[in-house]
């Protein structure tokens, strides 16, 4: 999938108004971002509440990384709406 066709799906989804995710391929620092950037590699991370930075996996292509940080997303967004129907 391209960066334009993931950040459609997104959209649609409405991940992007619920997880902050940075839509260009450089690494963001604001708290709680989640992206795909290059350092060596295709990097799928998030930088928590503390300004840190969590790699989550790596990848030889772009697609490969996005297609991961989709399902990332994905899975943050199932575990969160389990939570909140236990409150």
């Amino acid at each position: 999938m391209t960066r334009e066709e993931f950040n459609e799906i997104i959209r649609q989804e409405g991940l992007d108004k619920k997880y902050h995710v940075n839509k260009t391929s450089q690494i963001e620092l604001n708290p709680l971002a989640h992206g795909c950037a290059y350092l060596d590699a295709w990097v799928v991370y998030q930088i928590d509440g503390h300004r840190e930075y969590h790699e989550f996996s790596r990848h030889e292509t772009e697609e490969e990384g996005l297609a991961a940080l989709l399902e990332h997303l994905r899975d943050a967004k199932r575990k969160e709406d389990r939570v909140e129907k236990f409150f």
